[in-house]
């Protein structure tokens, strides 16, 4: 018997025979694979009558037939489970009866998921393997299954991981840097005196050198950061060139891309590729305060580690005049991806353990998919049938569907505020769901009327709320669990990936591609949220609080009394108000907090506050993460925050008055007024224009390659014409270029009145005895 971690999964057809091939490490961190020939594929077939079964026994493809009892909805209903000879014929069977039955369910599922599902074998499962040993490959072991089951060890595997970055200069690669656990290497055709640097011919030879490292190192998992779309894009276009086969699976394939969500991804099997952007765009993007996913924002924000940013333009400086510097970026850049991803990884296997979804799949699926993924495999276990997938007609109908109306805000109450409390609902929308048993096949039955609107939802359990309810007890046990001290970091992530898991689902049933879409669902889990809200909120004016602030699911108020035990004291009380496993909770005490409105000229945020508390200061909404503020402006408004809430506005208003003069006499660094903005599609996609896009389109003319994800700087110089026209390249900007009205205005007083505005000043605070500076 052989037990290994599983970590990945596909199938091949072999001798006209599907078979199944997992891949993991064992106990030793060793690389296995094993491979099941033993399950079948199959679909479920609901028969008008019993001639199916006659013209499916003539089907040369349908191996097997078995009489099944499944839910569909909320009825239990006798099926036909058909088994098919190979995977791709399930589609071909379908077709050749589906004007012969009354429904067919489940053909599109892919072969290696539907294995995962029948098995119960989630991914970073330990199985256990019984079987004759085959020819390796490049694994060190390699089993022929006989038998396969679940172990009952759980302990994290030992994985070797390994982040790469490449460096492009007119179509070529000209640099590639690689880290893994103790060591780092660059590799390139330009000679560098750094350490760890190898020289090597030309581009061919520098390919031909990462493929036999990668082998070398043979790591179980690739890191790359936006690899999906830029570094093996880019190696895909120049080893074709080359005529080069990249062999770096470990079964001795080259790569491929397999489609996943709306992006082509590169898979190498017997090593998982992540894709760190993917994951930080799909999932983690709400949670992040920058509105710039770029490795240094991202890293900055996350581990609390940042990067030289380098243009291209600048990179192509680099690669002309100083090698080194360059060197050293590259290979910066391999190191960030590397930390970044063992802090991002343990979420990535807890979000893979509970929606079931592959490591190399659950890193680039979005919400909607991975709670709909979860529900499949909650569907077998739960004995019910999915519903199918929409067809493309069917979507279209869905998305010209009016709006529903959406979450409750009430306006803040503009100004700084004292001894504040923060209330919210724990998971506001599961809650919703469980409580009032919110799901397709329970609608329109009597029992939970909807307030405002004319739905009710049956009290007999339905499929959704199950799951959602298994969902949200987890939860609280692995809360409690952490109470103890121990595991905290492991238990944490678990428990957040339940979390995404759970407040996806009412989401999805608004998503007009999502298999248990339901409209009414969406609308009536909103309407109760409205209903709640507003219900806390005259809760808490009655228990003598001033309410200054809500939004959807949370509640800002204060009081002249002892804080903290009249906010305990009101939680208790309206808990035992709340119906089913609906709680609110007390989110945090603040001493001090900035309330500003919703929109300030032509900019809106959502939320839009400042918090001082025992733990630092929280904010949401004003801070400067765009991608179109300088770092001189996102500086600034930070320490213009941190003022303010210290009750100190007029030193924070002398602040701005001495950055400006800064700018006005060019005592500034041109790196402080480089805006970098990155290009977050291909460049023939955008339609409107803007500053970052013009100085792609100049460089694209240029002759230099030019992608979705590459980062754009630049710096607005002083002449005629519109900002983006004005838009130049920092290498080819003095001191003296810079458009200081364009400075003052659009970046220094704007990002200041996001702030100050809310104390009475305006624009003639600052530029009064401006003068207009010539363009």
């Amino acid at each position: 018997m052989k037990r290994f971690c599983l970590l990945d999964a596909d199938y091949i057809i072999e001798n006209n025979k599907a078979v199944i091939r997992l891949f993991g490490v064992d106990e030793k961190g060793k690389s296995i694979l094993v491979t099941d020939d033993s399950f079948k594929p199959y679909l479920y077939v609901l028969p008008k009558n019993k001639k199916i079964i006659t013209k499916l026994k003539f089907n040369k493809m349908v191996v097997g037939i078995e009489n099944v009892k499944r839910k569909i909805g909320a009825e239990n209903k006798e099926l036909l489970k058909v088994f098919v000879d190979l995977p791709q014929n399930v589609p071909k069977v379908r077709d050749s009866i589906k004007h012969s039955v009354e429904e067919c369910y489940e053909y599109t599922i892919n072969f290696y998921k539907r294995y995962l599902i029948d098995k119960n074998f989630n991914p970073l499962d330990w199985l256990e393997v019984e079987g004759e040993s085959c020819t390796k490959d490049k694994f060190n072991e390699m089993i022929k299954a006989k038998t396969i089951k679940k172990s009952n060890q759980n302990k994290n595997p030992k994985l070797k991981i390994l982040a790469f970055d490449i460096e492009v200069v007119d179509s070529k690669i000209i640099m590639i840097s690689i880290a893994c656990e103790n060591q780092s290497k660059v590799i390139t055709y330009k000679k560098s005196s750094i350490k760890n640097c190898e020289t090597v011919k030309d581009e061919k030879e520098l390919l031909l050198r990462f493929e036999e490292i990668i082998n070398k190192i043979d790591p179980d998992i690739i890191l790359t950061y936006n690899g999906d779309q830029f570094d093996f894009e880019i190696l895909r276009e120049r080893i074709v060139e080359h005529k080069i086969d990249m062999k770096i699976g470990r079964d001795n394939s080259s790569m491929r891309f397999a489609r996943r969500a709306k992006i082509s991804s590169a898979r190498l099997f017997g090593r998982i590729h992540i894709d760190l952007y993917n994951f930080v765009n799909n999932i983690l993007s709400q949670q992040l305060q920058s509105e710039v996913f770029s490795l240094n924002e991202v890293s900055k924000e996350l581990i609390g580690e940042g990067k030289e940013e380098l243009s291209l333009e600048e990179i192509i400086d680099s690669w002309n005049r100083n090698v080194d510097k360059l060197a050293m970026y590259c290979e910066n850049d391999s190191r960030l991806t590397l930390k970044l991803g063992k802090k991002l990884l343990p979420e990535i296997f807890e979000l893979s353990k509970i929606s079931g979804q592959l490591p190399f799949d659950c890193s680039r699926l979005t919400y909607g998919l991975l709670v709909e993924w979860f529900l499949i495999k909650k569907a077998y276990e739960k004995n019910y049938v999915c519903p199918n997938q929409p067809h493309w007609d069917e979507i279209e109908k869905r998305r010209m569907v009016k709006p529903y109306k959406g979450g409750y805000v009430k306006e803040p109450v503009v100004g700084l505020h004292n001894n504040i409390a923060v209330f919210d609902f724990r998971s506001l929308y599961p809650s919703i769901i469980v409580t009032f048993n919110i799901s397709p096949e329970t609608i329109n039955q009597r029992g939970y009327k909807v307030p405002g609107l004319k739905y009710s939802f049956s009290k007999k359990e339905g499929f959704v709320p199950s799951v959602v309810k298994e969902l949200i007890e987890k939860r609280m046990q692995i809360k409690e669990k952490m109470k103890n001290g121990k595991n905290i970091e492991q238990l944490d992530e678990e428990q957040k990936a339940i979390k995404i898991i759970a407040n996806a689902t009412y989401g999805m049933f608004a998503y007009p591609g999502a298999r248990w879409y339901c409209y009414e669902c969406a609308e009536s889990a909103a309407a109760f949220g409205r209903y709640y809200i507003k219900k806390m909120i005259k809760e808490a004016e009655k228990f003598g609080f001033e309410v200054l602030y809500s939004d959807t699911d949370s509640l800002f108020v204060k009081t002249k009394e002892d804080i903290e035990k009249k906010a305990n004291d009101f939680l208790r009380q309206i808990n035992k108000k709340l119906p089913g496993i609906m709680e609110l909770e007390l989110q945090g005490i603040y001493s001090t907090g900035l309330f500003v409105p919703q929109k300030i000229g032509s900019y809106t945020a959502k939320k839009r506050y400042a918090l001082l508390g025992k733990e630092g200061i929280v904010i949401r909404g004003l801070e400067a993460v765009r991608s179109d503020w300088c770092n001189l402006a996102k500086n600034l408004q930070h320490k213009i925050l941190e003022l303010v809430l210290k009750r100190k506005e007029k030193e924070a208003v002398k602040l701005v008055k001495e950055t400006i003069e800064k700018i006005k006499k060019r005592k500034i660094n041109l790196e402080d007024i480089t805006i970098r903005t990155q290009l977050g599609k291909e460049l023939e996609e955008y339609k409107a224009t803007a500053p970052h896009i013009e100085i792609a389109k100049k460089l694209k003319k240029e002759g230099h390659e030019v992608r979705s994800g590459m980062v754009i700087s630049f710096i607005i110089t002083k002449g005629s014409g519109s900002i983006s026209q004005r838009a130049k390249p920092i290498d080819e900007v003095t001191i003296n270029d810079y458009d200081i009205d364009y400075y003052i205005n659009n970046q220094i007083i704007a990002v200041a009145l996001r702030v100050l505005s809310v104390f009475g000043y305006s624009e003639k605070d600052f530029s009064d005895n401006l003068k207009r500076f010539v363009k």
